[in-house]
C-alpha cells in the first residue's frame, strides 16, 4: 500500500518553473555598474570572487554590471588595514567608471587533518585476521568579510560569508589514508567558491528552478476537461489551460472546483500574474481548507511581496544594463 500511494504521489502532475528570488538586502538603486576588489588576494579569495561572478554572469536579470578593477585598487596602494578611506573609493570609482565596488575585505581559513586508527576482522585466505584501518577526516572552515562601498565612502552592506565541509579517507597505513581525502587545496577551494555564490544572492536577484505539483482532476469522462486542462498546463498552453479551467468550472463539483482553482493559481504564478495567482489561491483555500491549499496561498502572498520588491531592486537596472545574460 505504502509504494501503491508513492508511486501516485511520484507521477502527479508538475510543472517546473524558473523562481527569481529578490536579493536579501537591497542596495542603493542607482548603483548599476561595479567594480569587485579584492584586498587579500591569494587562491582561496580568488575563488570567493570568482564564484560571485560566476553567479553575475548565468543569472538572467542583470542587477550589476561588473567590471575588472584590481590593478586600478592596486595602483591606489591603499593601507593594508582598515576600510579604504573615501579619498581612495572616489578615485577608484571614477578611473573604473563605476558607481560602488564590492570588497573582499577579510579571509580566514581554519583547517586540520586527524587521522584515527580501528580495527577489523577481515577473512584472508579462507582465515580471519584482524588489521589496522587508517581514517583520515580533514576539515576546513573559511570565512569571507564582504564591504559593500558606494563611491562617497558609504558603506550599503557589511556582511559575514562562511563555510565549512569535513571530507574522509580510509587506507591502511596514516599515509593512504591521507591520499585518499584528496586535494585538501581543491576541496576548500569548492567551499569559497559558495563563498562567493552566497554573497551574490544576498545583493542580486539570484533564480531557482521549483516544481509544482497540480491536481489530476477525477477519473472517468467527469474529469476529462480537468485532465485536459493539466494536459494543456504541463506543455506550457497556459492561456488555453486558464480557459478550459473557465469554461468548464460550473460543470465541476465544489471540491472539483477547488482543485481547479489552485490549479489556476499555480497558472498564474507561471504567468506572471501574482495578484490573480492570490485571489485563485485564496478561492481554492477557502474551498479545500487543506494544509496544500493553506500552505500555497501563504507561499503566494510571500510571491507576491517577493516579486514587488524585486521589481523596486531592479527599476534603474533594467534601464541602464543590457538584461541579456546569454
Amino acid at each position: 500500500m505504502f509504494a501503491l500511494l508513492s508511486l501516485f504521489v511520484a507521477c502527479r502532475p508538475a510543472i517546473q518553473l524558473k523562481i527569481t528570488h529578490p536579493a536579501e538586502v537591497t542596495i542603493d538603486p542607482s548603483v548599476t555598474k561595479i567594480a569587485v576588489v579584492d584586498r587579500v588576494s591569494n587562491d582561496f579569495t580568488k575563488g570567493a570572487v570568482q564564484g560571485f561572478l560566476e553567479q553575475s554572469q548565468e543569472v538572467d536579470l542583470v542587477r550589476f554590471q561588473v567590471v575588472s578593477a584590481q590593478q586600478i585598487f592596486n595602483d591606489l596602494a591603499v593601507p593594508v588595514n582598515g576600510p579604504i578611506p573615501n579619498d581612495a573609493m572616489k578615485t577608484l570609482c571614477q578611473k573604473a567608471g563605476v558607481k560602488g565596488a564590492l570588497v573582499l575585505h577579510r579571509f580566514t581559513k581554519d583547517d586540520n587533518m586527524d587521522v584515527d586508527k580501528t580495527t577489523e576482522t577481515r577473512t584472508v585466505d579462507g582465515r580471519q585476521k584482524t588489521v589496522d584501518v587508517y581514517t583520515a577526516n580533514y576539515r576546513a572552515d573559511i570565512k569571507a568579510d564582504w564591504r559593500f562601498r558606494g563611491c562617497d565612502g558609504q558603506t550599503y552592506d557589511s556582511f559575514m560569508s562562511q563555510n565549512g565541509a569535513t571530507w574522509s579517507g580510509e587506507g591502511d597505513t596514516p599515509g593512504d589514508a591521507k591520499s585518499n581525502v584528496g586535494n585538501t587545496d581543491k576541496l576548500a577551494l569548492e567551499l569559497a567558491d559558495e563563498l562567493g555564490n552566497a554573497y551574490f544572492r544576498r545583493v542580486s536577484p539570484s533564480e531557482t528552478y521549483e516544481l509544482r505539483r497540480l491536481y489530476r482532476g477525477p477519473f472517468g469522462k467527469q474529469g476529462k476537461r480537468f485532465r485536459k486542462a493539466v494536459d494543456l498546463t504541463k506543455e506550457q498552453r497556459y492561456d488555453k489551460a486558464r480557459d478550459v479551467y473557465q469554461n468548464n468550472m460550473d460543470g465541476f463539483s465544489n471540491k472539483v472546483q477547488g482543485k481547479a482553482l489552485y490549479n489556476m493559481a499555480i497558472l498564474h504564478e507561471a504567468m506572471g500574474e501574482y495578484d490573480r495567482m492570490v485571489k485563485k489561491a485564496e478561492r481554492a483555500d477557502g474551498i479545500l481548507q487543506s494544509r496544500k491549499s493553506e500552505n500555497y496561498l501563504e507561499y503566494a502572498k510571500e510571491r507576491r511581496q517577493d516579486e514587488r520588491k524585486l521589481r523596486e531592486q531592479m527599476n534603474k537596472a533594467e534601464k541602464v544594463n543590457s538584461q541579456n545574460n546569454q
